[in-house]
């Protein structure tokens, strides 16, 4: 083997060595590096506004990044406090309706009779008793685990902001240097980043604002009607805006079935008219925002969406999307590639 092939092999053995170990080093915060770049991108419209006012980067880095931890901590805190006391109220409440329901049967041909009969059947009642019961164990132990991870919690935020702050100031040079490391063109560079920023402006405009305003609806419709845990429901509602083809009926046709088994008809016709309602934001007021964006498939960002949880937590809704999004772009290139030769 010549002088040559042996400085090769030593250089790229010692690159992989390295890229290994740093790997590990990092592993430990990956998801919360991933998730610094999808906070800057969402909040750099900010950032240039206050660039332009200020014309200074670093004081414009540092007033965004105090608002991106007033944003974080603020309705964190007060959303675990009411959710915890909203999970034993949902445990509660439930128990109490099931042993109170009627266990006898109704024969008239109604939808009214049809839900009382499935309500009071000994055997969903005992599943209905079992879901309850799990559900808010889990709720109420993923408290707790959080209450125990807090420090590391703070450290993954420090991280997420630190992060954030430098990729404020030096974005400009940091994409140029992204570019010129990626072994692309100029033209197959535009197209990644042009799919990429379809895709979150996609999940962000016309998910996750979509999302909030339904999350915000709900929780005033289940507070008008006496629905013990509004922001509980709502926010669940809220959450399901971000998995595609199951959206918000998961939620309040169950509810609706509910205060039609115990005949609270003027509940039953607001939650209806809220359901549609909800449910024609997800069918029509999404699509106006993703229109024209993006042509990922909708199955593609269901798998990408349930993976990207699985995977990274809750910034995976995010993640999953983007991360098949670009698999898809490099198989476009691939196959324009192969074409051309």
């Amino acid at each position: 083997m010549s002088k040559s092939s042996n400085r090769k092999f030593l250089y790229f053995g010692s690159l992989g060595i390295f890229l290994y170990v740093a790997y590990l080093l990092l592993k430990p915060f990956m998801v919360a590096i991933l998730s610094s770049g999808i906070i800057a991108y969402i909040f750099y419209p900010l950032y240039q506004k206050l660039f332009k006012v200020l014309n200074n980067q670093k004081v414009a880095a540092f007033l965004v990044s105090t608002i991106i931890i007033l944003l974080v901590t603020i309705p964190s805190i007060f959303l675990l406090n009411s959710l915890t006391k909203e999970a034993y109220i949902i445990y509660t409440f439930g128990i109490q309706n099931l042993n109170v329901a009627e266990l006898t049967t109704c024969d008239s041909p109604s939808l009214l009779c049809d839900v009382k009969n499935l309500f009071g059947d000994l055997e969903t009642r005992y599943y209905l008793e079992q879901a309850l019961d799990k559900g808010t164990s889990y709720i109420l132990e993923f408290f707790s685990r959080l209450a125990l991870s807090l420090p590391a919690i703070l450290l993954d935020l420090f991280i997420i902001l630190f992060i954030t702050y430098y990729l404020f100031i030096s974005s400009a040079t940091l994409t140029e240097k992204i570019y010129e490391f990626l072994p692309f063109n100029r033209n197959h560079l535009k197209l990644i980043s042009k799919n990429l920023n379809d895709v979150t402006y996609s999940i962000i405009y016309g998910v996750f604002i979509v999302g909030i305003l339904e999350a915000l609806l709900a929780i005033l419709a289940f507070a008008l009607i006496g629905m013990p845990s509004p922001i509980f429901w709502g926010l669940l509602i809220g959450f399901l805006a971000f998995i595609p083809l199951i959206g918000p009926a998961a939620i309040w046709v169950p509810i609706l079935l509910y205060q039609l088994y115990f005949g609270v008809y003027w509940k039953v016709w607001v939650i209806l008219i809220i359901g549609v309602f909800l449910s024609l934001m997800d069918t029509f007021l999404k699509p106006i925002f993703i229109s024209g964006r993006t042509d990922i498939n909708p199955a593609l960002m269901l798998l990408g969406v349930l993976g990207g949880i699985n995977l990274f937590g809750i910034i995976g809704v995010i993640l999953g999307p983007l991360i098949l999004s670009f698999f898809s772009v490099l198989f476009k290139i691939y196959m324009q590639e192969k074409i051309i030769i």
